[in-house]
């Protein structure tokens, strides 16, 4: 019985990860800022010189990826600048811009929302509401939104800057096509591939012709294109475009600025999927030296590349080495990402998986328990979406005897399961044959009787002509989701 219960509960698992997958795709997609200007956009408020000279090294920081004091000499910059010209005026939501930039490669996504929604406030009150700036400032709003796992906001945002941008600048100006890649962007979060294509394809055509060929805005794309066609198995069409983008950004930016760490670990992850392991560690080893010598370990970048990093580990059987790497993302993402973020559900995940294979049930439950709750926040209490994760607690409960602990869960997997598909159909009737052993666990055979003849009632062929089984239904073999994070760039 401990063996098929084992097998269930991995299924059940698979199965969960598969829901989950429209919250972290396969790679990390890069969402583009919208470029600002230099400096020299920014007027000096004295003549001796001070304030230029204040911005050429905050610049100068941000060009070495020094990130904390790029930010410092930012909020030194705006302090000053308001008590001089006044908090709203447009020159002082010039630096807010720099100052929300940085802040969102800090991983300090609450402040940066804060600052970007003050700079929107002050452009609609000055120059109009379809100025050039505020199709910009939206966009960066919704690229925001977008980290913080709330899609729904990031496109209406998009949307809103699209429309904007393309009324005052033309479909082919550079930031329609920043705001282009990081629409598909989205849409290949949430594995709307159809539809993200074609905006990548737009959007690296545009920067082509207006950056060229070189640009930092172009390797931007041709990440995210290559991870689009990786996500698809077109392993081939995506290594040339993954490599043309690191190229870019090393000379850009250097060969240990943190802006490399998506292409490496776009790179390492198909390297781990071609198998070419000795490959992939090395990149990820680089990615975590950038990030520690320049952002420090408390970031949700070091926890994608550790989750990614444990993908690995999980194709090299390193159990571990594995452990430890999902156990340091969890700690992270819990502590610089809002609660209810996509990936701390998807590190929880992974974590109670590993610990199911390993048959440490009493370390899996607390976890998948915590799951549970998390999507029952997020999707209600009886969306179709929680079978998977109510199944996995269940078959966690049984495998420690805590059979009265399983039994409300199986009842609401069948509740759930009558409302969405009926009652006659294969998945039920299997349902129903695991909770009719669990009424005999409880010694009511009377009740598992009646159960069982349920059962076997849903799975005639007048009932469905999907095959079940003793064991339960024919499941898919879906592989568990260790570091199934990439890079679609924004994050």
């Amino acid at each position: 019985m401990a063996g098929r219960t084992f097998k269930m509960t991995i299924r059940v698992l698979r199965n969960t990860s598969l829901c989950m997958t429209f919250w972290l795709g396969s790679a990390i997609a890069q969402e583009a800022p919208v470029k600002l200007g230099s400096e020299s956009t920014v007027p000096a408020t004295n003549s001796d010189g001070v304030m230029t000279f204040e911005l050429r090294l905050a610049a100068r920081y941000y060009k070495q990826g020094n990130y904390v004091q790029a930010e410092l000499t930012y909020r030194k910059i705006q302090a000053r600048m308001e008590n001089t010209l006044g908090p709203n005026d447009p020159r002082v939501a010039t630096v807010l811009r720099f100052l929300a930039e940085v802040n969102v490669d800090l991983g300090n996504y609450k402040q940066a929302e804060d600052i970007e929604r003050r700079v929107l406030s002050i452009l609609e009150n000055s120059p109009g509401k379809d100025h050039p700036e505020i199709a910009e400032v939206l966009s960066n709003l919704g690229r925001i939104c977008f980290y913080q796992g709330r899609y729904t906001e990031a496109e209406s945002l998009y949307r809103r800057s699209l429309s904007t941008k393309e009324k005052v600048a033309g479909e082919d100006d550079r930031e329609t096509a920043t705001i282009l890649n990081n629409l598909a962007a989205l849409y290949r979060s949430q594995s709307k591939l159809a539809d993200a294509e074609p905006l990548y394809r737009r959007s690296l055509a545009i920067t082509e012709k207006k950056l060229g060929p070189d640009d930092s805005q172009t390797a931007t794309v041709l990440n995210n294109l290559a991870e689009l066609y990786a996500s698809q198995s077109r392993y081939l069409r995506a290594e040339p475009l993954y490599r043309r983008a690191l190229l870019i950004n090393e000379k850009v930016w250097g060969p240990e600025h943190p802006k490399l760490v998506p292409v490496l670990g776009n790179l390492a992850g198909l390297y781990r999927d071609l198998g070419y392991y000795e490959k992939a560690e090395p990149l990820y080893q680089r990615s975590l030296a950038i990030l520690q010598n320049t952002v420090g370990w408390q970031h949700p970048s070091v926890a994608n590349v550790l989750h990614n990093m444990a993908g690995l580990y999980a194709r090299q059987d390193k159990l571990p080495e594995k452990e430890e790497l999902l156990r340091r993302s969890l700690a992270i993402w819990e502590t610089t990402l809002p609660r209810l973020h996509p990936n701390i559900a998807i590190a929880i995940h992974d974590l109670g998986s590993l610990y199911v294979i390993e048959h440490k049930y009493a370390k899996a439950q607390p976890l998948l328990e915590r799951l549970l709750a998390i999507q029952e926040e997020v999707l209600g209490t009886s969306d179709p979406n929680l079978k998977p994760p109510l199944q996995a607690l269940a078959e966690v409960y049984i495998s420690q005897r805590n059979y009265t602990a399983a039994e409300p869960l199986y009842l609401r997997l069948l509740s759930i399961q009558e409302k969405a598909g009926g009652p006659r159909n294969a998945e039920y009737a299997a349902n129903l044959t695991r909770y009719a052993f669990l009424l005999r666990r409880l010694k009511r055979k009377t009740e598992a009787a009646d159960v069982s003849a349920q059962a076997r009632a849903a799975s005639s062929p007048s009932s469905t002509s999907l095959p079940t089984s003793a064991e339960g239904p024919v499941c898919s073999a879906y592989s568990l989701s260790y570091g199934g994070g990439g890079n679609t760039c924004p994050r």
